[in-house]
């Protein structure tokens, strides 16, 4: 090794190793740095969106199947009576229709309400 080449590679770390060359490395790096973490950030949206995705995929297939069971069942006789019966609240001729209501607070029949602790206590009705 010739003294030429030894003052070749002093010159060129003393380059390297200079504040501005430290300056430019340390810019390229945070710039790197960022388009890094840019990517990450996208690719985790994306992660979470082709799961919200997935999610709607699987209620929407859970609705088709039971769209496709109604739809079945309507294509019967029984199943379009038992539709417009429910929707409509109708009856063939000869049926009657029954409504059942319950009953109003003061109408109630058979049930009596407990009296208080301290009224069974003391025998007070």
């Amino acid at each position: 090794m010739s003294i030429n080449d030894f003052r070749k590679k002093r010159q060129l770390k003393r380059i390297l190793y200079s504040t501005g060359a430290l300056v430019v490395l340390g810019v390229i790096v945070f710039f790197l740095g960022h388009a890094t973490w840019d990517v990450y950030q996208k690719a985790k949206l994306t992660d979470e969106r082709r799961q919200e995705a997935l999610n709607e995929l699987t209620r929407l297939k859970k609705q088709e199947a039971t769209l496709k069971e109604q739809l079945q069942r309507l294509q019967t006789d029984r199943g379009i009576e038992e539709e417009v019966r429910t929707k409509f609240n109708v009856a063939k001729e000869g049926e009657k229709v029954i409504t059942i209501t319950s009953p109003q607070n003061g109408e109630e029949s058979g049930t009596s309400q407990a009296a208080p602790w301290w009224k069974r206590i003391f025998g007070i009705q």
